[in-house]
């Protein structure tokens, strides 16, 4: 159900308490801070504080919108006081930059989720760990060879090319949000049938990727 459970505690309840009577699972938990109202998540912390839960991700947006508009940053501050757990942030950190605003902002948080920001860009992770906004010199061979890597996982799994290109394309609607022209780039991709229209439109799509 996902953000749909979070007005239901109770509910929360007797899920959380049949795992733990009945396993020996060490739960972690992610969640929306509600689906209608973003307070919505203060009336499930007082049911996740009944249990040894390892963590909450609380993804600091409510289910209704989606992915569309900000964070409230502002009510997730709210959480933090609200709760004994040990909360990670997750949502819209896709660069250096705005990971060093979040951490300046919320001190007490060492743990950080990030989502769509690393598939949009897989170097993301290491420029933060070393604070730096520098892409290392060969970008474009390191990019090229996971990209490759990727594709190649996908034909050893998959049945058909046309199920290993639809999934390139998804994350190629990530990945082009890195490059100096976003649409265009995405377009080559979307556009290509074939795996020889695939590679060539890769191609393209490097030879920019390398100029920007």
């Amino acid at each position: 159900m996902g953000s749909g459970l979070i007005n239901d505690p109770q509910r929360i309840d007797a899920v959380l308490k049949k795992a733990h009577e009945e396993s020996d699972i060490i739960v972690s938990m992610k969640m929306r801070m509600g689906y209608d109202e973003p307070t919505e998540i203060l009336d499930v912390f007082p049911i996740l504080d009944k249990y040894p839960i390892k963590n909450v991700a609380i993804h600091a947006r409510i289910g209704k919108q989606l992915y569309k508009g900000g964070v409230d940053l502002d009510a997730f501050e709210k959480c933090l006081s609200a709760s004994n757990q040990k909360i990670y942030y997750n949502g819209d950190i896709t660069t250096v930059d705005e990971f060093r605003e979040m951490k300046k902002r919320f001190p007490t948080i060492d743990h950080w989720m990030i989502g769509r920001g690393l598939i949009a860009d897989p170097f993301l992770p290491t420029m933060i760990k070393n604070n730096t906004v520098e892409y290392p010199e060969n970008k474009v061979e390191i990019f090229s060879r996971f990209i490759q890597e990727l594709f190649e996982g996908y034909a050893s799994a998959l049945s058909g090319k046309s199920h290993v290109l639809t999934k390139m394309t998804s994350y190629w609607e990530y990945f082009t949000q890195t490059f100096p022209d976003p649409h265009k780039t995405y377009k080559r991709i979307k556009k290509a049938k074939t795996i020889e229209a695939y590679e060539e439109a890769v191609k393209l799509n490097l030879d920019g990727f390398s100029q920007f």
